[in-house]
Order: structure tokens, then sequence, then C-alpha cells
């Protein structure tokens, strides 16, 4: 499921998908099928605030495993844009991804602030 909205200098839409497998596991003499069920919502959006500068976003959330507790994670992206001119842009972002953690756990947050030059030939 992908609804979006689309303009010329405007984007947005949300994403919903959900995954049933049934995995075959060895329990002693006997094979067991259990059913697992994954599960992603994500979000983006970009709008162009001038005709050279563009924000944008994305956020991602994933469960390998819907009976599993703490087993997901959260991704989120959003920096800005520049192009000076066609084919060459300079980006700037950040990305945050938290880990769901069994209690007591304290897992660090990962984030990562990257700026780089495109060139499109």
């Amino acid at each position: 499921v992908v609804p979006c909205v689309l303009t010329d200098k405007l984007a947005a839409g949300i994403e919903f998908a959900q995954k049933r497998d049934k995995t075959p596991t060895l329990d002693g003499v006997e094979t067991v099928v259990e059913t697992k069920t994954s599960q992603y919502l994500g979000g983006f959006a970009w709008g162009d605030l001038t005709p050279r500068i563009r924000l944008f976003g994305r956020l991602d959330q994933f469960d390998p495993a819907t009976d599993v507790d703490d087993d997901g994670f959260i991704n989120l992206i959003a920096g800005i844009a520049h192009t000076h001119i066609k084919g060459v842009r300079e980006i700037a972002d950040l990305e945050y991804t938290k880990y769901e953690e069994p209690k007591g756990a304290g897992y660090d947050a990962d984030v990562t602030v990257s700026a780089r030059l495109e060139v499109s030939l």
C-alpha cells in the first residue's frame, strides 16, 4: 500500500507492508511449522523551498517478528539539498536509527551526519 501526493514542488507518501512466512523447524523428531509475521511502516516527504533548495525526510519502522518483543528498529533520515547547476548538487543529512531492546540492555541509538557533493553526467 503506497498512497502519496505528488506536485511540482512537493511529494509525500506512506507505505505499509505485512508478510507472513511459514518456517519449518525440527523439534526433536517432529517437524513443527511456525508462522512468523513481519511488518513495515514508513513515510517520506520532500518539498522545494526555492528552485535550488529542497528539504527531504523519511521515517521507517520495521518489526521482523510481530509476536516477539524488542526486535525491531526505527530509522529517520532528514536533510537539505542545494543544486548549483544542472547535475551538480550538495546534500547534507542526518540519519538516526534506534533499535528496540530487551529491558535493561541499554543500547544506544546510531546517529550519522553526512555531507556530500553529487555530480551527474
